[in-house]
């Protein structure tokens, strides 16, 4: 219930939610940790540490890194925006993240512009690895499949280009994408998405890093979805919510236990 609530951005019906699961459960962790982000989103700081503190005494270890994650998540909000393309030191990868396809399985134009975006850095760094993230199908193919397609038609040899095809959402992209880069053993990957969606997966696959001990630079490289990038880095209430909730779920707590990560 609480899960749902949070789905349709009733953050005080949730928190409500987690307040009755902690009257009849007061060791449950993944409540504490939900209810004090939720909190801190909301303004409630006095709240978000006491829920905090709660949990710290029944897993210290637990509890500080789920509170770096979330500190990690916060100054993210501020991320800085880059749509430049430009050359890529260290031994990196290019995850590029997919789209919906149309019903008939053909590229939207948003996929069309972050692909865009990833060959112009792929131009100028022609020896690194893409990974193309998207498992949603349509019209019998993957976004993936067609992304793939998309970078070969325009120059970029099939054999540097990863499919990852089992996401159906950011944060399945991180969970296959990442361990697409780890079998690479790359050191640093160069996200590109949307500027409306880059401070979520970014948030996402940095949490993702942290949980699983992983040693990985992230650069963002975004298709400006925007009028301009100023409007860019506005962020939202309801946008914080979502980044927070994905962000949970990478760290490990579950959306809907058993269900869905």
């Amino acid at each position: 219930l609480a899960s749902t609530q949070i789905l349709q951005n009733k953050t005080s019906a949730a928190l409500g939610s987690y307040q009755k699961i902690l009257a009849q459960d007061l060791r449950n962790f993944n409540a504490l940790i939900l209810a004090g982000a939720y909190s801190k989103i909301s303004g409630a700081t006095e709240s978000a540490q006491q829920f905090f503190a709660r949990a710290q005494t029944l897993n210290p270890k637990g509890a500080k890194q789920m509170q770096a994650i979330l500190d990690m998540t916060l100054q993210n909000f501020k991320l800085a925006l880059n749509p430049h393309p430009a050359p890529i030191n260290g031994k990196p990868a290019i995850v590029v993240l997919g789209y919906a396809l149309a019903a008939d399985g053909t590229p939207q134009s948003t996929l069309i512009e972050r692909l865009k975006v990833a060959l112009a850095e792929y131009k100028l760094n022609p020896q690194t690895a893409i990974i193309v993230s998207g498992g949603m199908p349509h019209g019998g193919v993957t976004e993936s499949y067609i992304m793939k397609q998309w970078l070969i038609k325009h120059g970029v040899a099939a054999e540097q280009i990863y499919i990852e095809d089992q996401s159906k959402d950011t944060v399945m992209n991180a969970v296959y994408s990442l361990a697409i880069v780890q079998k690479l053993a790359v050191d640093k990957i160069v996200l590109v998405t949307s500027a409306s969606h880059m401070r979520r997966a970014y948030s996402v696959f940095l949490a993702l890093a942290m949980q699983k001990g992983t040693k990985l630079t992230i650069d963002n490289l975004v298709y400006l979805d925007y009028p301009d990038l100023a409007q860019a880095m506005t962020v939202t209430t309801a946008e914080k919510l979502v980044i927070v909730r994905d962000v949970l779920r990478a760290a490990g707590i579950w959306a809907y236990p058993g269900i869905q990560q």
